[in-house]
């Protein structure tokens, strides 16, 4: 079967002249994650969702990419979705709700 591909060139001069996109940024996460994914790291102002199996290297991708954000005095944020990592913050007393420490 082979796989049609569409000419999209006639809708971008018709829309791309009159819109404005905010320029993307990324953070930098080496020469091997681009030449991985074809990004130079997650995008800046978006949620950003690393999926893999185990031992993959998500975690050092997001650990590079919060130093990298750090470094350009941008706050990153992680939203820790994996139960065993979960409980394991709330049992270390990392995880607080109005100031007290999260129990499971």
């Amino acid at each position: 079967m082979a796989i049609k591909k569409n000419d999209f060139s006639n809708l971008k001069k018709k829309y791309s002249t009159s819109a404005k996109y905010k320029p993307q940024r990324f953070l930098d996460l080496g020469a091997d994650f681009l030449d991985a994914v074809g990004l130079p790291g997650p995008a800046v102002g978006h949620i950003n969702m690393f999926l893999g199996h185990s031992d993959t290297g998500k975690t050092t991708a997001a650990i590079k990419a919060a130093v990298d954000a750090q470094k350009k005095e941008i706050l990153p944020v992680f939203i820790i979705t994996e139960q065993n990592q979960l409980g394991s913050l709330a049992r270390g007393g990392s995880c607080r709700v109005n100031g007290r420490p999260l129990r499971p």
